[in-house]
């Protein structure tokens, strides 16, 4: 699967490791730094693939930009 980031309420959307625990949607802040997404349907996964598949049907759903 491709990496893509998604626009999201004017912030870039992707997917990244988030601790030991899996992977999950983050933004990117104003200072560059990432922050995790609380949204039900991008919960954490155990893997990249299982992420990455949650946002693009979430990008697919709500008809976003990829960048």
């Amino acid at each position: 699967m491709t990496e893509r980031n998604y626009l999201y309420r004017g912030r870039q959307i992707f997917v990244g490791p988030f601790g030991k625990t899996g992977f999950r949607t983050f933004f990117r802040g104003a200072c560059n730094d990432r922050h995790p997404i609380n949204i039900s349907e991008l919960p954490v996964r155990g893997t990249t693939e299982e992420a990455r598949k949650d946002l693009e049907i979430f990008a697919s759903r709500r008809k976003l930009e990829a960048v």
